[in-house]
C-alpha cells in the first residue's frame, strides 16, 4: 500500500513538473520560479503582494510572469491594460474552493461567476439600477437623504475626539441595504448591519495575512488534514455568518408579483431568468460587499487625508459655499460646475489606492490571445496591476504627493483626461465595477456634505498616520480625528 502510494506522489509530482515547464515556455518571462511553490516563497509575501510586483515591474517590465504558485501574467502600463480588458478574451475568472466556500451556488453571482452566467446576472444587475434611478434621480436622491442622516448623527456626537468609521460605514452601507432589501437601518440602531459590515472586514485581513490559505488554494484536499481542518472551519464560519445576514434579509422581502418591484429582491423574482434563491443571495452578497466596503474605505482616508492637508480642504470648502451653499445638500448636477472637487476625489481615489492585487480578482483567459506580443494560452490568470498603475504610472508627476491641482488642466476649469482615464479605482473594460455610477454618487455626496458641514482636524499634538493597514483592501488605520462645526 506504501508503495502505491509512494509512486501515486512521484506521479503526481512529475505530472506537476512536466506541466509546469511546458505551460511557463509560452508565457512572458519572469523571475525563478520552481514547481508547486512557484515564486511565492522567495518574491511575494502575503499581505505584501503589491510590494513584490512593484520589484518584480522594476526588474522585468510591465508585462511578465509570476507563479503564485500558478502562473499570472501581470500587467502594469495603462495601455497594455485597456488593450487586453476592454476585449473578450480574458473575461474569465479562477475557480477555486477559496471562492466556492462563499457563494450560495456553482458559478453564482457577478464577482466571481464567469461565461453566460456573469454575463446575465451582471447585466440585470446594471439594468436595475438604472431602473431604481441612476437615471431618475432615485437612487441619487437616497443617498442625499443618507447623507443628510449622517451629517445630523455625527452633530450628536462629541465633535472634539471622534471616529467617522461608523457614521461613514453606516451611510454607505445603508444605501445598498436599501437598494437590494427596500430599508435603511437608523444610524443609532444598526448593530445588525454593522456585526455584518464588521466581519467582512475581519475575512479580508484574515485571509489577506495567512500563511495557510495560499496553501489550500493550491493543494485544496489539505483542508481536510487535522489542524489544518481546524483552521478552515473558522474560515468557513466567518462566511457562514456574513451568508446568514444576507440569507435573512432576502427572506423577509415580501413579494407581490402583480405590483413593481421597489428593491433588487423584488426585481429578481420579477425579471430574472434565473429563478434560483441561491442565486438571488449570490447575487446580493456581490454587490453588497463590492458595493459597500470600497467606498467607505474611501471616505475613510478622505477624512484622514482632508486632516492633514488643511490647505486642500479649506479650497475644496470654498468651493462648495461657492456653488451649493451653506445648507442644500450637494447633488450630482454641482458636480460640473465643481472642478476642483472632481479633482480631489481623483486625486483621494488615486493616492488612498486602496484595492491592492487579489488573487480572488485575477482575470482567466478564456481563450488563446496576445498580449503585449506574447502568446497567451487559454486559461492563464492575468491580473491587471490597477494598484501599481496609479502609484507609479510616469504621467503622474511626484506620485506620493496629495496634489489634487495635477489633475486641473491650465485653463483652472478641465480636467486633464489623460490623467482622468489612468484613475481606474473601478478596474476597466468588461469587468468594470457594475456599480460604479452608484458609488461615484455615494463619494461626491458623502464628501461635499462632510466638508461643507464640518473642519476635519488632528487631534491637538497628533499626526494623521497615513500607513495603510496591508490587506487584499488597503484600510486606513483607526485613529481619532477633531471636528470643527461650519
Amino acid at each position: 500500500m506504501l508503495a502505491l502510494l509512494f509512486v501515486l506522489f512521484l506521479t503526481f509530482v512529475g505530472w506537476e513538473v512536466l506541466h509546469f515547464y511546458r505551460r511557463r515556455a509560452s508565457l512572458p518571462p519572469g523571475p525563478f520560479a520552481v514547481p508547486l511553490l512557484g515564486n511565492f516563497i522567495i518574491f511575494i509575501r502575503p499581505p505584501f503582494i503589491h510590494v513584490g510586483l512593484k520589484r518584480l515591474t522594476a526588474q522585468f517590465g510591465p508585462v511578465f510572469t509570476v507563479h503564485l504558485p500558478y502562473p499570472v501574467v501581470n500587467i502594469s502600463d495603462f495601455e497594455t491594460i485597456r488593450g487586453t480588458f476592454r476585449g473578450n478574451d480574458a473575461t474569465g475568472r479562477m475557480h477555486n474552493v477559496l471562492i466556492e466556500t462563499a457563494r450560495f451556488c456553482k458559478n453564482g453571482g457577478i464577482v466571481n461567476s464567469d461565461g453566460a452566467d456573469w454575463q446575465e446576472q451582471r447585466r440585470f444587475a446594471i439594468s436595475t439600477l438604472r431602473d431604481f434611478g441612476m437615471g431618475k434621480n432615485l437612487m441619487e436622491e437616497k443617498v442625499r437623504l443618507s447623507a443628510r442622516n449622517m451629517v445630523d448623527f455625527i452633530n450628536k456626537k462629541d465633535l472634539s475626539d471622534t471616529d467617522l468609521r461608523w457614521s461613514i460605514q453606516v451611510f454607505v452601507s445603508n444605501i445598498i441595504n436599501e437598494f437590494l432589501f427596500g430599508f435603511q437601518f437608523p444610524f443609532d440602531d444598526c448593530d445588525k448591519l454593522m456585526n455584518f459590515v464588521l466581519g467582512l472586514n475581519t475575512a479580508i485581513q484574515v485571509i489577506s495575512r495567512s500563511k495557510l490559505m495560499p496553501i489550500i488554494f493550491m493543494l485544496p484536499w489539505i483542508r481536510h488534514l487535522p489542524i489544518v481542518s481546524y483552521f478552515w472551519g473558522k474560515h468557513k464560519e466567518r462566511f457562514d455568518k456574513m451568508i446568514g445576514y444576507v440569507r435573512e434579509q432576502a427572506e423577509a422581502v415580501k413579494y407581490n408579483p402583480s405590483e413593481e418591484p421597489t428593491c433588487f429582491v423584488q426585481a429578481f423574482h420579477k425579471n430574472n431568468k434565473d429563478k434560483r434563491f441561491e442565486q438571488l443571495l449570490s447575487c446580493c452578497s456581490d454587490l453588497f460587499n463590492a458595493g459597500q466596503e470600497t467606498t467607505t474605505t474611501t471616505l475613510r482616508w478622505a477624512m484622514l487625508l482632508m486632516a492633514s492637508h488643511q490647505e486642500v480642504q479649506e479650497k475644496l470648502r470654498s468651493e462648495i459655499l461657492s456653488v451649493i451653499g451653506r445648507d442644500r445638500v450637494a447633488s450630482m448636477a454641482d458636480k460640473a460646475k465643481m472642478p476642483y472637487a472632481s479633482a480631489v476625489i481623483n486625486e483621494i481615489q488615486r493616492r488612498a489606492n486602496i484595492v491592492a492585487p487579489n488573487p480572488v480578482l485575477f482575470h482567466r483567459t478564456t481563450v488563446d490571445t496576445e498580449i503585449a506580443g506574447f502568446k497567451i494560452p487559454e486559461n492563464t490568470l492575468i491580473n491587471g496591476d490597477f494598484h501599481q498603475m496609479m502609484k507609479a504610472d510616469p504621467l503622474f508627476e511626484d506620485p506620493d504627493r496629495f496634489w489634487p491641482e495635477r489633475y486641473i488642466a491650465e485653463d483652472g476649469v478641465t480636467l486633464k483626461k489623460e490623467l482622468v482615464e489612468r484613475t481606474i479605482p473601478f478596474g476597466i473594460g468588461k469587468r468594470q465595477c457594475a456599480g460604479e455610477g452608484l458609488a461615484r454618487t455615494e463619494l461626491f455626496v458623502g464628501l461635499i456634505s462632510l466638508i461643507q458641514n464640518f473642519r476635519i482636524l488632528p487631534l491637538p499634538g497628533k499626526t494623521i498616520d497615513l500607513e495603510p493597514i496591508y490587506a487584499n483592501i488597503h484600510f486606513p488605520k483607526p485613529q481619532n480625528i477633531r471636528l470643527e462645526r461650519i
